[in-house]
């Protein structure tokens, strides 16, 4: 995967500050989402096994608005974050294997999820059950629910989180 961020150069010209793979990549597996084993991984990798899901943390700031002089927060981030920092965003990108399971969790973030490709479920607690489908879009207001993917393989997500 490759990922391009701008910004400014020391004259205050627009310019390529970094380009190529993501800064915060993790594999993550485990039973459900309070028994997670969560690994540093160098790129996102080609194929995802069974159970398991890759995650690349493609930005992050800690203000809103956003300005052209923000740092880059993924760099060296050897954790996986599961809410933005501060007033900011977090811009993700995971990819899910085959049979694979979040069990069900809350975070106090605004989740906007876009389905690249593949299919995925949306689990919430009144037991509604929605698939989401190649070019599906969610919302989620910090609400408690889960993932989970059937046969397709893989399911590629875009997630964008802020605070709520």
């Amino acid at each position: 995967m490759r990922r391009v961020v701008t910004g400014l150069d020391a004259s205050g010209k627009g310019t390529v500050l970094s380009d190529g793979p993501p800064q915060a990549v993790f594999g993550i597996s485990g039973p459900d989402a309070d028994h997670l084993t969560i690994v540093g991984l160098p790129d996102v990798p080609e194929r995802i096994p069974d159970g398991q899901t890759a995650g690349a943390e493609l930005w992050a700031s800690d203000a809103s608005p956003a300005r052209s002089d923000q740092p880059d927060l993924t760099t060296g981030l050897d954790f996986f974050h599961t809410e933005p920092l501060g007033t900011g965003i977090t811009w993700l990108y995971s990819t899910w294997g085959a049979h694979t399971e979040s069990g069900f969790h809350q975070t106090k973030t605004l989740d906007l999820v876009f389905v690249v490709a593949g299919s995925i479920e949306l689990l919430l607690e009144d037991e509604s059950v929605i698939l989401l489908e190649q070019g599906d879009t969610v919302v989620i207001p910090g609400l408690v629910h889960a993932w989970r993917t059937g046969e397709h393989r893989p399911t590629l997500l875009q997630v964008i989180q802020k605070l709520a």
